[in-house]
């Protein structure tokens, strides 16, 4: 998601400064690449680490979450459509979501799913990430020691995807 966030972080950028077409579609190219990852990626990252019985809501919220923004983004054009170079404010400012995306990842310290570690056969690194999103690490920061049975844990193990 890191990746995607800076992709579209560098579309908006270009398109703000582009002086040529060639270069505003370069930059709409990056932020469609952006976006389509991000689409495809956060409600599947948020429907892994989130407990089976809160799965649907979390993912709802995020797409209700991504309407509401759309609806902000048309009212920020509005605002910026009568002036001198209104456009420019309208594609740069699309940045702000995808850098407090990023921001928001880089501050919390955002594992890996544990069942993206756990297919690519990083299971140590799964069980740890397991117990971070529970809220229930017993493990000193920076600490390869794995804690010892835990309600993640077990979660972890009764939540496997045969593939």
């Amino acid at each position: 998601m890191m990746v995607a966030c800076v992709i579209f972080v560098a579309g908006s950028a270009v398109q703000s400064i582009s002086s040529t077409l060639w270069l505003l579609v370069i930059g709409r190219a990056l932020v469609g690449l952006g976006v389509g990852a991000t689409a495809a990626v956060t409600p599947m990252y948020l429907a892994e680490i989130a407990p089976p019985r809160m799965r649907g809501t979390v993912v709802t919220t995020n797409s209700i979450a991504l309407t509401g923004g759309q609806l902000i983004a048309t009212l920020v054009d509005a605002a910026f459509a009568g002036s001198g170079g209104g456009w420019r404010w309208m594609l740069g400012l699309g940045a702000i979501p995808a850098m407090v995306q990023a921001i928001g990842m880089l501050a919390l310290g955002m594992p890996e799913s544990p069942a993206w570690l756990r297919l690519r056969g990083k299971r140590e690194e799964a069980e740890v990430a397991a117990e971070w999103f529970a809220g229930t690490p017993r493990y000193e920061s920076g600490d390869s020691r794995l804690p010892g049975s835990s309600p993640a844990k077990e979660h972890l193990h009764q939540d496997q995807v045969e593939v």
